[in-house]
Order: C-alpha cells, then structure tokens, then sequence
C-alpha cells in the first residue's frame, strides 16, 4: 500500500510526504521538507538520511505498530474495541492493545464505504497523540 500522508505530532507540527507499507512489518515514511525518513522491520523503528543511512533507531517491542504491520492480524485477539462510532461518512474504532503493560491505544478511522485507512491517532505510553492521516492510497501494487 502506498500514498501520501499528512502527520501532526505532539506538539502541533505538521509533516507531510509518501508512505509506503509492504507487509509484514515494513514500512517507510519519507517527509518533504525534512532530512530524516522512518523506515520500520520486525524489531525496530529506523529514523534514517536521505541517503538511507541510519541516525537513530528505537525498538518496536511488542506495540501496536508492530501488530498493525503483522501479515496477518486477528483484531478481536490483539485488541480491545473500546469504541466505534461513524462520524462524517467514517468509521472510528478505537483500539486498545491486549497487553498488562503501557497504554497503546489507537484511533483508527475507515471509509464508510470502501474501509480504506484514512486516519490513524497513536497514543504513546504518556498519552502523547501523533495524528496521521492518508490520502492517494494505492493498494496491491508490486
């Protein structure tokens, strides 16, 4: 799956650029504007160059990325769901992770009509919300 995508973090910023999602588990996010990309594997969250080497690069351990990236995901045996609503033509579940430990909540919003992705709301374990939102999704190309 690929297209674009519109990020706002914590702290208001907005970010944009191209997001592409082989599963399982790889993805890239490459910003315009900016110097770093995401890139993720199985285990880790890369922030890397334009040129692709690494900067930095955190665990992804057992959090919701890393089930929403998996091959094959069993949403009612991963998560909670807490809630679904359909707001303005959109269905909206939220999510919560079934783990004891952290919070790792989510927001997830579909088409009403084709349940294509198109927002995403991650809460951190300090309830901190990086909003993302797709738009120009391709799905199924090689």
């Amino acid at each position: 799956m690929s297209g674009n995508f519109k990020q706002t973090d914590v702290d208001g910023n907005i970010s944009d650029g191209k997001f592409y999602i082989l599963k399982p588990y790889k993805s890239r996010f490459e910003y315009n504007g900016k110097q770093e990309n995401i890139i993720t594997n199985q285990r880790l969250l890369k922030i890397v160059d334009k040129a692709g080497y690494q900067i930095d690069s955190y665990p992804i351990g057992n959090n919701i990325l890393k089930k929403i990236l998996s091959n094959e995901i069993d949403i009612s045996k991963e998560f909670s769901i807490t809630d679904i609503k359909l707001i303005k033509e959109q269905y909206q579940l939220n999510l919560k992770l079934n783990q004891k430990t952290g919070s790792n909540q989510s927001k997830v919003y579909f088409d009403r009509n084709t349940f294509d992705l198109k927002k995403w709301e991650i809460f951190d374990e300090f309830e901190n919300k990086t909003v993302l939102e797709f738009t120009k999704i391709k799905k199924n190309i090689p």
